[in-house]
């Protein structure tokens, strides 16, 4: 199998999955506890928000600190739930393409794995915020030093030759809107330059990174230094493979992003609380829908791909584990 070539990939992993003989109920149990874990969260937080509305005055002020803490806890447990079943889901998957038997026990790898994978996302978060704070400071750079900050120049001119102090300036751009218009629209070529520098940078390295969460279900021991060092080493040349792989699923990731922005649209378009209710339904039905029928041809394209560049184990004519468990 060419894996360069996306459209055998796809082909193979169509047939692997035609060949899954419990993949609907995997995907069934998967739909079904991530439908339940947002609905739980949502129910909370409105709970929530309903008992502080109705813990007034200073007496209630400790209750009030207590559930505002809750409130914003919700969603980190939300996405620590997510997180542990989307590791479960790539689980499954990377049996699949192997042709193994698998089941819906398979999705309790991501609850086994949860403390190798916390590491490693701790270990990836303070990566990608240095790269992104040096993409930062290298747009400043780029930007002050070329003719196209000529505009924030001559915005700030006359009002430093007036004599206002940087705090004064700070509240002319909070309060005037014409003036923070007028700032927005100078400084715009450099988020431009951010743009390309963070799209020339990020996107590169989280496809060098993108393995190690594979890593870390094929191997618990493997620690998140290592599981990031081996998917840096097993993507040298190989980054394009899943790149062309994900392009060929431009419309899964357009389609993802627009049902995610259904839920906001009360924030742009006035409407009233029930049809922003019912956006947030329509939003997880079609959410659901896109990973149930389309998600499992991408996360089996991928392994494929992993398991044409993984190292070879070697054969010590011992069979690892029980088929039958997962």
């Amino acid at each position: 199998m060419n894996i360069r070539h996306p459209k055998t990939v796809k082909s193979v992993a169509r047939e692997l999955l035609s060949r899954a003989g419990q993949l609907r109920q995997i995907l069934l149990v998967y739909c079904g506890i991530l439908l339940a874990s947002c609905l739980v969260t949502t129910g909370l937080g409105q709970g929530l928000g309903s008992l502080m509305s109705r813990s007034g005055g200073l007496g209630n002020l400790g209750t009030r600190s207590l559930l505002s803490t809750l409130q914003t806890l919700l969603p980190m447990a939300h996405t620590l739930v997510l997180l542990v079943l989307d590791l479960g889901l790539l689980a499954a998957m990377l049996r699949i393409s192997r042709g193994q038997f698998t089941s819906p026990q398979t999705l309790r790898t991501g609850l086994a794995r949860f403390f190798p994978l916390l590491r490693l996302l701790l270990l990836q978060i303070p990566i990608y915020l240095a790269l992104g704070l040096a993409m930062v400071y290298a747009s400043m750079m780029v930007f002050f030093m070329t003719p196209l900050s000529n505009g924030v120049i001559e915005l700030l001119t006359p009002m430093v030759n007036s004599g206002a102090d940087p705090q004064q300036l700070v509240t002319m751009l909070t309060t005037d809107d014409a003036a923070l218009m007028a700032f927005l629209k100078a400084v715009a070529p450099m988020y431009g330059i951010l743009l390309v520098l963070m799209a020339a940078v990020m996107i590169p390295v989280s496809y060098r990174l993108g393995v190690a969460q594979l890593v870390i279900v094929e191997d618990p021991r493997a620690g998140a230094f290592r599981a990031l060092s081996e998917s840096f080493r097993m993507t040298r040349r190989n980054c394009m493979a899943f790149f062309k792989l994900d392009l060929s699923f431009w419309w899964y990731y357009l389609a993802s992003m627009l049902v995610n922005v259904l839920p906001f649209l009360d924030s742009v378009v006035p409407m009233s609380e029930s049809v922003g209710w019912l956006l947030y339904g329509l939003s997880l039905v079609l959410q659901i829908g896109l990973y149930y029928f389309f998600r499992p041809r991408l996360e089996v394209g991928r392994c494929l791909i992993y398991n044409a560049i993984r190292p070879k184990p070697q054969s010590t004519g011992q069979a690892i584990g029980n088929i039958f468990r997962m």
